[in-house]
């Protein structure tokens, strides 16, 4: 059986690698959005913004299920 510290060590270990991961998609975000009605603007910028909008909300969404559970208790 593994010890309660342990567990408690990669629950943290593994909301921090998701927190970092969101983090990351928000930037990419931001800067795929800089280029939407400029001449860098197509139907492809704008399918890969719609595509990381909706796997950063999942993220967030799966992140946000992990945390809550443990700050109200």
């Amino acid at each position: 059986m593994m010890h309660v510290g342990r567990v408690t060590l990669l629950f943290n270990l593994h909301v921090e690698t998701l927190i970092l991961e969101i983090n990351s998609e928000v930037a990419l975000f931001r800067d795929l959005l800089i280029h939407v009605g400029q001449s860098r603007d197509c139907p492809e910028l704008r399918e890969k913004i719609r595509k990381l909008r909706r796997s950063c909300v999942e993220a967030c969404k799966h992140t946000a299920a992990l945390i809550l559970p443990q700050i109200r208790t």
